[in-house]
Order: structure tokens, then C-alpha cells, then sequence
């Protein structure tokens, strides 16, 4: 079985970043050019718009988690084969997907709502979005 490549481990580590940098500009577009939003209104009325933001927030990372933990259970830590690297992978794009998916729901629910409160969860999620970057060494 032949081992991983160096070019291998800084391919998915330049994904991560990709995926994370797409995030931020389509955020900061929106957020900066199309919105302007005011950022001293601390109303924080909640109707279906914030409702649904927040449920796929919390929801989607979960099940994410839930489902790459499962498929990475099955890796063989002690020896990081290619077809380990494979299930590696896809455990990984699979909890980025879901991480992902609840940033951009939630900065567009902010560019139709105009409200702070889905950019603050859209922000929060980017921020575990960064935090779950591919750890090689377990």
C-alpha cells in the first residue's frame, strides 16, 4: 500500500482555505457592498427568516460532525494509506459542505432580512468553518 504524498495533505489544506476565503468574500460582498447594514440596531426580532437560519445553523455542523466522526472511526490511524486518505478526504469535504452550506443560508437570509443577527451566526459558523482545518498528525 502506498503512503500519502506531501502534495496530497497541501492540496486538501488549500481546499480548506478556498472553501474558508469563498465564504469570507461572498460575506463581505454582501455584507459590505449590497446591505451596509447598521450594526447599532441590536433588535433581534425573530420570525421565520431568523428561525430557519438559525435551526440550519445548528442542525447541518451536527449532523456534519455526526457523519465525518462516523467515517473516520473506520480509518486505520496508525498507517494513512491512500484508500484511508480517500475516506480522509471525504469525511472532511463532507463536514466542510456542512459548515459551508449554514454560513451562505445565513448570509443571504441576512442580505433579505437585513438583520445583524443571521450575519453574527453566519460569522459564528465561519469561524468553527476555519477551526476544522485537516489535522494529519491523528
Amino acid at each position: 500500500m502506498n503512503k500519502i504524498t506531501e502534495q496530497e495533505k497541501k492540496e486538501l489544506i488549500i481546499l480548506h482555505r478556498a472553501l474558508v476565503m469563498g465564504a469570507f468574500f461572498i460575506m463581505a460582498i454582501i455584507t459590505f457592498v449590497l446591505v451596509k447594514p447598521d450594526f447599532s440596531d441590536f433588535n433581534f426580532e425573530l420570525d421565520i427568516l431568523h428561525m430557519a437560519g438559525i435551526v440550519i445553523a445548528i442542525i447541518s455542523p451536527v449532523v456534519g460532525f455526526i457523519a465525518s466522526k462516523k467515517q473516520l472511526s473506520i480509518i486505520d490511524k496508525s498507517k494513512l494509506t491512500q484508500e484511508n486518505y480517500n475516506i480522509f478526504r471525504a469525511a472532511h469535504l463532507q463536514k466542510w459542505a456542512t459548515l459551508e452550506g449554514p454560513v451562505l443560508i445565513n448570509t443571504i437570509l441576512f442580505f433579505l432580512s437585513k438583520s445583524a443577527l443571521l450575519l453574527y451566526v453566519a460569522i459564528t459558523i465561519w469561524l468553527v468553518l476555519i477551526r476544522s482545518a485537516p489535522n494529519f498528525d491523528n
